[in-house]
């Protein structure tokens, strides 16, 4: 980078978002993400004078963004303290109150980490590629011609740059799927086939989706599985709430159970498929041999076209996106547990949001009065 000039975690995002499109003689414009804009200055592909832009350019295209953030921030902290008033003058509390203070606890878990990042990207920057000397006396390239995207690829040293991309080119740089990017895609696509889309994409993508999710660290994963926690423990305070009829405090209450209960087999059992049973495997493959191969004294009449059929329909649980991109592959262990503990969290999820507004046709006389701020004021 030029003298003077930092990288911040300002452009990281904005790049991420889609802020700077690459432009080639061989291939149509598509955006890059961070790492690939670094992966190009570093190996001297892109000027880096090219991505070098101002934070303050950055601010100036999401001037609302600021005043969006004070005005949330006011009616968060406004809603907050009314909650508390309520408590502390023993004012009933409604279950759409204690959802809406389970998404300002995300709202703020959100809003702490996008600190950096810009509202939205309305109009990238568009980067070029260097100009490479056509012959020893042109020692500036003025008479050269620019770096194709073949020639990228090419003298790349990763092997994956000779393969087919499913995103963009520039895959093998950034592209890192993990257990939630799997489920993520696997989920999509049961709803793109319950609708009947054709899930086929442009390649390469002209845009960076907004559910492009890095990998996260395990101290990230932690802080994740601490504030999903935290959503329901808001339904658990209203265990001992007002409800319109004893059937429906029942079924909140095993709905306020189930929801982190989920979430904890969730995140036990991929841990298990994706990190656990391989490290078994990698150990102990004698072991995983064997309970494999069926010596053939033990297997029943019609064994092998049983197993062939199985298998057959466990390669096609792996994927059924519409491009059957490999990076996306599901172990056949993770597809039924995994998808079976989110359809009950969306079950429990459904009945906490639906009854939030059901209860409101039953509440009790203390939810009708105001917070007396007054008495909350020292008096001498």
């Amino acid at each position: 980078m030029p003298e003077g000039f930092e990288w911040t975690m300002t452009h990281a995002f904005f790049a991420d978002m889609g802020g700077f499109i690459l432009e080639t003689s061989d291939e149509v414009p598509f955006p890059l993400d961070a790492k690939q804009v670094h992966y190009l200055v570093t190996k001297g592909y892109l000027d880096p004078s090219m991505v070098c832009v101002e934070k303050e350019h950055i601010d100036d295209k999401n001037k609302s963004d600021t005043p969006v953030r004070v005005i949330t921030s006011f009616q968060i902290a406004w809603f907050t303290l009314s909650c508390i008033g309520r408590k502390v003058q023993h004012l009933a509390i409604t279950t759409l109150e204690l959802t809406t203070l389970g998404f300002i606890l995300c709202t703020f878990a959100t809003s702490f980490y996008w600190i950096h990042k810009p509202s939205d990207v309305n109009t990238a920057i568009t980067v070029t590629t260097r100009t490479r000397p056509s012959n020893a006396s042109d020692a500036e390239g003025a008479n050269g011609t620019r770096i194709t995207l073949a020639c990228i690829l090419q003298e790349a040293e990763d092997a994956r740059s000779r393969e087919p991309y499913f995103n963009s080119p520039l895959d093998f740089v950034s592209r890192r799927e993990w257990w939630w990017t799997k489920f993520w895609s696997y989920a999509l696509n049961i709803v793109r086939i319950t609708l009947g889309f054709s899930g086929k994409k442009a390649r390469p993508w002209q845009r960076i989706p907004n559910d492009n999710f890095p990998k996260l660290s395990s101290r990230a994963t932690a802080i994740l599985f601490f504030f999903n926690l935290g959503f329901p423990g808001f339904t658990i305070a209203a265990w001992d709430f007002h409800f319109p009829s004893h059937v429906e405090r029942l079924l909140w209450r095993i709905s306020s159970v189930g929801l982190p209960g989920c979430l904890v087999a969730f995140f036990c059992w991929q841990n298990f498929v994706w990190q656990i049973l391989p490290a078994l495997e990698k150990h102990y493959p004698w072991w995983f041999a064997a309970k494999r191969h069926v010596p053939e004294t033990e297997r029943a009449p019609g064994w092998c076209g049983a197993k062939q059929l199985w298998y057959k329909t466990v390669a096609k649980m792996r994927n059924i996106g519409a491009e059957k991109d490999p990076n996306l592959d599901m172990p056949a262990k993770a597809v039924i547990p995994l998808f079976t503990i989110s359809a009950f969290y969306c079950i429990f999820r459904y009945y906490t949001l639906l009854e939030d507004f059901l209860a409101l046709r039953a509440l009790p006389s203390s939810a009708y009065a105001t917070v007396e701020w007054a008495q909350m004021i020292p008096h001498w």
